[in-house]
């Protein structure tokens, strides 16, 4: 599994770790701002997840029919700064043309969503991974990337 940090930059990152859980890559840079795997504990306000650290990406490859990621997320994250957190980071595999298999192999996504404001509101904010590997903002949803993956 790999993502783009986005910033015009083509080299795609890949996912690492144990168990399907990776703190790299540790930032995303987006037009709406830097999305950053968290530092420390989660602040007050997060539930049964408050004081629980960070966990990073995680990513399963599941049962799918060609062995493609069927999941990719971070369930909270920053959001230019340590003090503002972000829910649902995730990865759409689903729709048309949001899942590239790259070249050297493995998979990524080009389409982003994710909830500004969690602990107050529903309502997803989505991105998408254009023609120059940048990260901008995608309204209501990732649809436009309809195509062949």
């Amino acid at each position: 599994m790999y993502l783009f940090t986005g910033n015009g930059d083509t080299t795609p990152v890949r996912l690492t770790g144990n168990g399907g859980f990776s703190a790299t890559p540790a930032v995303i840079h987006t037009s709406v701002g830097d999305i950053m795997v968290g530092n420390g504990p989660l602040p007050p306000g997060y539930g049964s997840n408050f004081g629980n650290n960070y966990t990073g990406w995680y990513y399963w490859l599941g049962d799918s029919v060609d062995g493609h990621p069927l999941s990719l997320g971070m369930p909270n994250a920053n959001l230019n700064s340590n003090s503002t957190v972000i829910g649902n980071v995730d990865g759409d595999f689903l729709a048309a043309g949001n899942l590239w298999k790259l070249p050297g192999g493995g998979y990524t996504t080009r389409c982003l969503s994710f909830l500004p404001n969690p602990t107050k509101s529903q309502q997803l904010q989505w991105l998408r991974l254009d023609s120059a590997a940048d990260w901008v903002a995608a309204s209501p949803s990732c649809t436009e990337n309809a195509g062949t993956s």
